[in-house]
């Protein structure tokens, strides 16, 4: 089963199109990464799918269900990109951290759920 199905997710800020036509499943207790350069929309398709960002078309479900958020602060965001889209953005020496960081907790072995953690991870992982 499905825990997030996103189909044909189309984002746009002004005239800048994020997304167009990105469509995944995430299904129970598979972990799901989304890797890409700055500026290529990762973290705005996160927010599209927590309801930060308001997609321009497409579909999002939540274990089989389809919801729909409203829009949230999309000025705020297309102005972080266009100064993204103007070479203002980080590039691979500042996000270095990161990429080792995903890379280590990739490699590591998985240990359960143990101390605090949020209830949907039960679901996912449970």
């Amino acid at each position: 089963m499905s825990i997030i199905k996103a189909s044909n997710i189309v984002t746009k800020f002004g005239s800048n199109i994020v997304h167009d036509g990105i469509s995944f499943e995430v299904k129970e207790g598979e972990i799901f990464g989304i890797l890409g350069g700055s500026g290529s929309g990762k973290t705005t398709l996160a927010q599209v799918i927590s309801g930060f960002y308001e997609k321009k078309a497409g579909t999002l479900q939540f274990n089989g269900e389809e919801i729909e958020f409203s829009g949230g602060f999309t000025d705020l965001h297309t102005r972080s990109y266009e100064e993204i889209l103007k070479g203002n953005g980080f590039g691979l020496d500042e996000a270095y951290g990161s990429i080792s960081t995903v890379s280590t907790i990739r490699n590591l072995e998985p240990i359960g759920l143990k101390g605090d953690y949020h209830p949907f991870c039960k679901r996912v992982i449970g």
